[in-house]
């Protein structure tokens, strides 16, 4: 597999048209998709790339969901195909929505997986999620939230190595990206969800109980975000990726390739 250097590191894996391009989550790294592209890369170009200010990809100057936008749009200008399908993990989701939205133009279609919506008050929201945030500084945060985002059958070593790679953002970046993240959903989600006009593929792993805990997502169970974007996208196949946590992709990596793979086959009509 191919580095690339430069200010957006990424990882190219494969050939041929479309191109598919991996967007991490929150505080996560390209590696998180290695199962991914090793099962779409004898088929497809595949192209997982480090956000700025995650893994290999220093700190941008502007702590904006815009600054991640641009940087998959850039990537996406430089991946030399005709086509390209976005998928977008957590964070990802949002980013590779408003990627989409700046520049749809080759966009076959989008993967969301394991997505999140907040609705209420955008002052409030802030509000709470900041003294989240803030109540025992941002090291403090990421060690209570992320080890939550997983089940009691996921690897002790993958729960500790993922909280551990989260810790290591830049403070000031992570807290900046975090609030603005959680803010676009209240904001102006709807409206940019909305404004999808291509097919969407949604694998949910997990939703929030009345406690604000995260919990596995079984058959039949539905989310906030999957009645959204089922609502308001005219072609969105929504699908339960069961029993593991928030990183589907790594906990249940051969259903996640499988379902990717079947998408970007429909919607690129290769068969």
């Amino acid at each position: 597999m191919a580095v690339t250097p430069g200010l957006i590191h990424r990882q190219v894996a494969g050939d041929g048209d479309p191109a598919v391009i991996f967007v991490h989550g929150f505080g996560c790294a390209l590696a998180d998709w290695a199962a991914q592209v090793a099962h779409l890369s004898p088929r497809f170009k595949c192209i997982a790339m480090d956000l700025p200010g995650h893994g290999a990809s220093p700190v941008p100057d502007a702590h904006t969901m815009q600054a991640l936008a641009d940087a998959v749009n850039r990537v996406k200008q430089e991946a030399g195909t005709e086509h390209v399908v976005l998928v977008g993990h957590s964070l990802g989701t949002r980013v590779i929505t408003d990627a989409y939205l700046q520049s749809p133009a080759n966009v076959l279609g989008l993967v969301f997986v394991d997505g999140r919506y907040y609705d209420g008050d955008p002052a409030e929201v802030l509000t709470r999620m900041t003294a989240l945030v803030d109540g025992t500084g941002f090291s403090g945060f990421i060690e209570r939230a992320f080890p939550g985002m997983f089940t009691e059958r996921s690897s002790p070593q993958l729960r500790e190595q993922i909280t551990r790679r989260a810790m290591a953002l830049d403070p000031g970046y992570g807290r900046a990206i975090f609030l603005e993240s959680i803010l676009w959903d209240c904001t102006y989600g709807r409206e940019k969800i909305g404004q999808i006009r291509v097919p969407v593929l949604l694998l949910q792993s997990t939703d929030i109980d009345v406690n604000r805990r995260q919990i596995s997502m079984q058959p039949g169970m539905r989310t906030r975000y999957m009645d959204v974007v089922s609502e308001l996208v005219a072609d969105a196949d929504v699908k339960v990726v069961a029993g593991v946590g928030h990183f589907a992709a790594l906990e249940a990596p051969e259903e996640v390739s499988r379902e990717i793979e079947r998408f970007v086959k429909r919607v690129s009509k290769s068969e």
